[in-house]
C-alpha cells in the first residue's frame, strides 16, 4: 500500500510542478487572487495512536492560467496558503497547522477567466477539477506531504464577479493523515483582459 501512495504522490507532484513551472515562464497572464474560508475533517494516525480532528480553515489562493483552450475553457495552476485549525476528539484544545496546496486544474464555463464587461460569459455556472500536492506543517512539530484532489463549481453573480464552492481530499505519505473539506472562495483581485485573450 505504501508503494502505491508513493507512486500516486510522485505522479501528481510531477504534473503540478510542471504546470507551475510553465506558468512562471510567462511574464504576463490572467490571474485571480481569492480568500477562502471553510471547514475540514481528518484522521491522523501513527504506529502508536489514531485521532480524528475537525475545524475551520482560512486560505489565500492565487490562480493563474497556464494553457488556453478557448474563451470558456483552460488549465490553470493554483497556490493555496493558509492555516487549518483543529479540535481533536475528546480534547478541548485548539491546534493550528500551516497548510499549502499546489493544484493543477481544468476550468470550464463561468469564471474560467477573469471577467470582462465587454464580453462576459453568459452561462451562470462553471466548474473545475484537478490533482495537486498537499503540504502540512505544525501540530506536534511535524511536516508532511501527499497527493490532493479537488473539484468545485463557480457561480457568476454579475458580469464581473463570481465565487467558488470547492471540495478537496488529500492524504499525506509519511504521517498517514487523511483530510477532506469544503470552502467558499471569494475573489479579492481579478486581473482583467479583453475577451479572455
Amino acid at each position: 500500500m505504501k508503494s502505491v501512495k508513493y507512486f500516486i504522490f510522485i505522479l501528481i507532484a510531477f504534473t503540478t510542478t510542471q504546470a507551475y513551472s510553465q506558468s512562471n515562464k510567462k511574464k504576463s497572464g490572467q490571474y485571480v487572487i481569492s480568500i477562502s474560508p471553510g471547514m475540514a475533517y481528518g484522521e491522523a494516525s501513527n504506529e502508536y495512536t489514531a485521532a480524528s480532528f475537525y475545524g475551520p480553515h482560512l486560505n489565500f489562493c492565487i490562480r493563474k492560467r497556464v494553457i488556453k483552450l478557448s474563451k470558456n475553457y483552460n488549465f490553470s495552476s493554483e497556490l493555496h496558503l493558509g492555516s487549518q485549525f483543529a479540535f481533536l476528539e475528546n480534547d478541548k484544545k485548539l491546534y493550528g497547522y500551516r497548510v499549502g496546496q499546489l493544484v493543477f486544474n481544468f476550468n470550464a464555463l463561468a469564471g474560467s477567466y477573469p471577467p470582462n464587461k465587454k464580453n462576459p460569459i453568459s452561462f451562470p455556472i462553471g466548474f473545475f477539477i484537478g490533482p495537486g500536492i498537499y503540504l502540512l506543517n505544525g501540530g506536534y512539530n511535524t511536516a508532511d506531504i501527499g497527493p490532493l484532489f479537488n473539484l468545485g463549481f463557480r457561480f457568476k453573480m454579475s458580469k464581473t464577479y463570481f465565487f467558488d464552492l470547492r471540495f478537496f481530499g488529500a492524504f499525506t505519505v509519511f504521517g498517514e493523515t487523511a483530510i477532506g473539506g469544503a470552502s467558499l472562495q471569494f475573489p479579492i483581485m481579478l486581473r482583467k483582459t479583453s475577451g479572455g485573450k
